[in-house]
Parts: C-alpha cells; structure tokens; sequence
C-alpha cells in the first residue's frame, strides 16, 4: 500500500467508491454501482505502491476496458516538475468540458492519474473531446485540487481530443502560488513599530495582481476611511507578507478591508517608536544597466520626514571623482527617486547619502554616517548579443508577445526583451548566460501560471539547457526558441 494516497485510481471516476482488496499478490477491485455503457475505463496503480522491501513500482501500471464495442484511442502526456526536478506521487486530473460548463466548476476530476517515479503521467483512452487539467499535490487526500492549500499546475495550451488524437510532451511545473488573481485568507493583521499595518497571508502571492494596486486595501474607523498609500514588498515578487502604509493611525480598533470586504480588525494603542528606518530596496538591482533603463530608487521601511532632505543630502560621484547634480522625486511616502543631471555610458557610479538626514516620523535616524550605493552604466558600444528566431506551434498562441531573458551565469544579472515579432536579439555584456522565454499571452510582463478557478491556461515557458557564451561587440547568433 501506498504510504499516500488511495492504491488505484478509475477513470472516469464511478459515483460509488468500488470495494478494494488487496492480497499479497493481487488486487481486487469491485465496483458498487453499474457502469456506463458504450465507455472506456482504466485502472492505474498508484505510483507510490510498493512491496515488502519497500520497492516502488518501475513504471505505471494500467488495465483498461471498455463497455461498448472498442476502446476509446485518445492520450495526453507529460511529466510533472517541482522547480526543475521531476516530482512523483502528483495526482493529474482531467475534466471534460461539456457545453455550458462553467470555468469555476473544478471539483472532483473524472479521469486522474498518479505521475510516476520520473514525474511521468499517462492518462491513455480517451474519449474525443475537449479537457481541462490540473496536477495537484493533493496533500489532503480529498482527490480535488485545493490551490490555495497545495502546490499545483495548469496545462499551458488546450485539450482538444476532437482535434488532436494525442497529446504529449506536457510540461507542467508546480505552483506554490495559489490562486494568482486572488488574495490568499489573511491569518493576522498587525500593526508594525513603524506604523505599518502587516497582513500575514495564507500562501505566496504577488502584490502585482491587486486590482488597483495598495489603493484596494483600505483601513477604516467610526470616523473615517484610508486607502493604502504605499507598499513595502516589491510588487513582481512572490510575499507571505503585505505591509502598508495607510498614514498615522491614532489609537482606536479598525476594520481593514479588501474593496469593500472586511478581512479582519487591527487595535491600534499609543505606543513609541524606537527602532531606526531601513532601507529595504536599492535600484538599479543588479547593479548594472544602461543609461536608458536607468531607475535610480531607493524604498524605506517607514516614511521620513522629508522636510530635513535636501539636494545636500546625496551626492553622486562618476568614477569616484566626478559630482554629479542630482534632484528627487517621492513615488510614494516610502520610495525615493534620484533623477542625475547626466550618466555617462561605461561610467562608474557610487551614491552617498548623509545617513543623519534621514529620520522617521519618530525622529530615528538611519544612522550617524554616510551610507553608499554603487552601480555601473553600461556602454552599448562594449555590448555583444544573443539572436534567434521564434517558432510558436501551440494553438491559439501563434501571435502572442514573446518575452526573453538571458541570465548572466557569473552574477545572476538578466537582461529581457519582448518580441512581437518571430525574430529577438538581446544586447548583452560579454560573459556566459542562460536562455528562457515564456509566451506572453496577456502582455503584463509577468508569467502567469493559470489558476483553477476559474479555469485559467498557463503561459508556456521554456528554457534552454546548453549555455550561451557572449563576446563584446559580436553577435551569438541561431538561439532559436521553439514552442511546441
């Protein structure tokens, strides 16, 4: 038996579980209702099976049958990845999707299969028609996916076995995500030394995906009403945490809430501020870009009092000898913006900052010295690149945006461009890279690994496993990109 997870899986799924028993050499199933005639069923063994010496099964075992005249011929595919590694023991579930059927409908799978020892599933005599489907951890052993409690993946392309015969080759990475579009339940609600209110979240999500940005979340008392003004986390990363800054709160209880939904209350009593601000965020991040996409940022912990900063306070220096005039923008109470009068390409730059003019509404200081950030501007005449050209065979896929990355082996700097068109070149430093692109269907430059409910395709990405070497002012060119 396996230590997870039922022994065997019927697909289509009978309404009445069927009776098993197991021997040491044999297993009976017997079904506890009738079958539905002129059908196709099969029973697969659990991969996680294994006998008394605690040897897992070498490769799927499956036993299929059918009620009417012949078997139906239709297959789909793949291997089941957590990260780059082949998972087993996921189960794979498929839903087929009949007229009417809405998207948020995924409860129990009607045919599911467990991945084997390779991250290989098979789910082999099919009907022709088209599926959905969904890997999933299935770490509840409830047999239907939980996205917001358990790792799970959506295909990246459709179906359809009334077009397709077959499907293969299915690459399914799992998530950790949850449902993309949705906040995840908010376990506690906080409020930080500095002032911030801190919601604790039940899985990762990316702060991205709230609909009008930190402005959905907003606090209110008996009195009044605030909207969030900033974020502490970066909004492209996946956070456990949001953390945001609605303005001082003056003792009392407050309802926070998510539009118009209440997610929780949050007590807010006197308290003194001891603790020095931070800086949480340095950009440019790598420290390496060009002139063009320079963003010069730096993000506090806590907002300042910014009637004690002044020009005097930073100081840009080229090449360690150069000032270079600089003047500041506020994006929001929490992140600064350093605009330099000019940047040189191949210049060598480094950021002071007067740590003593830079205090938090409490009057703490960021410390009693001076601070300093130092970044590269890249010269364009120094660059090589990586060219390719673009082959999308998914359907539906053919004319969407392509993004893609090179990532520099020796300090993990990448470099992204988007494609419109079937052809990309990317301008690069000299060095060795890694080269990965994913379909870009929706154009938010960020990949989207689907979601459950409702239904919702991943972005198709791929990665190139040989590594693309780069000299300057020479084009690596014939790193070609094929979806398929």
């Amino acid at each position: 038996m396996p230590e997870q997870g039922e022994p065997l899986f019927i697909s289509p799924q009978p309404d009445l579980p069927p009776e098993v028993s197991i021997s040491a050499r044999d297993i009976r199933v017997t079904f506890a209702d009738r079958l539905d005639s002129a059908r196709t069923y099969t029973i697969g063994l659990n991969s996680a099976i294994t006998d008394l010496r605690n040897n897992a099964l070498d490769g799927t075992v499956t036993l299929s049958f059918s009620t009417g005249a012949s078997l139906d011929s239709g297959l789909i595919a793949g291997t089941v990845f957590d990260g780059s590694t082949p998972r087993a023991g996921v189960l794979v579930g498929l839903w087929p999707i009949e007229p009417g059927h809405g998207t948020d409908s995924i409860g129990r799978p009607d045919y599911l299969v467990s991945s084997n020892q390779d991250g290989a599933f098979s789910v082999p005599f099919l009907p022709a028609q088209p599926f959905w489907l969904v890997a999933f951890a299935d770490d509840n052993r409830n047999q239907r996916p939980e996205p917001d409690e358990e790792p799970f993946a959506v295909a990246d392309r459709p179906l359809d076995l009334s077009a397709l015969t077959e499907v293969r080759d299915l690459r399914l990475t799992l998530s950790t995500g949850g449902e993309e579009d949705s906040l995840p339940e908010v376990r506690r609600i906080a409020l930080t030394t500095d002032g911030l209110v801190r919601l604790s979240l039940s899985r990762p999500f990316m702060p991205s995906r709230l609909p009008q940005g930190v402005t959905t979340l907003a606090v209110s008392d008996s009195i009044d009403q605030r909207s969030g003004r900033a974020l502490l986390e970066p909004t492209d990363q996946l956070t456990l945490t949001l953390t945001i800054w609605f303005g001082e709160l003056s003792s009392g209880t407050y309802t926070v809430r998510l539009a118009d939904d209440s997610i929780g209350t949050l007590s807010v009593d006197d308290r003194v501020d001891r603790l020095t601000p931070e800086i949480v965020l340095r950009e440019p991040d790598p420290p390496i870009v060009l002139a063009d996409d320079l963003n010069l940022r730096l993000r506090f912990s806590e907002p300042l009092i910014r009637d004690s900063i002044s020009p005097e306070s930073w100081l840009l220096l080229e090449d360690s000898v150069q000032p270079i005039p600089l003047s500041f923008t506020w994006d929001d109470p929490l992140t600064i913006r350093l605009q330099p009068e000019r940047v040189s390409p191949g210049g060598r730059y480094e950021l002071e900052y007067n740590e003593l003019d830079l205090f938090d509404l409490a009057g703490n200081t960021l410390g009693d010295s001076i601070g300093s950030y130092a970044f590269t501007v890249l010269d364009p005449d120094s660059l090589g690149s990586i060219s390719g050209s673009i082959a999308i065979t998914i359907p539906e896929r053919e004319r969407d945006l392509v993004s893609v990355t090179a990532l520099r082996v020796e300090d993990s700097t990448s470099f992204t461009v988007t494609a419109g068109v079937r052809d990309y070149l990317i301008a690069v430093p000299a060095g060795a890279y890694l080269v990965s692109a994913y379909i870009d269907s929706d154009g938010d430059g960020i990949r989207s690994l689907g979601s459950v409910r409702p239904y919702q395709l991943a972005e198709t990405a791929l990665s190139l496993t040989d590594t693309v070497f780069v000299r300057a002012r020479f084009e690596t060119a014939g790193i070609d990109l094929v979806f398929q």
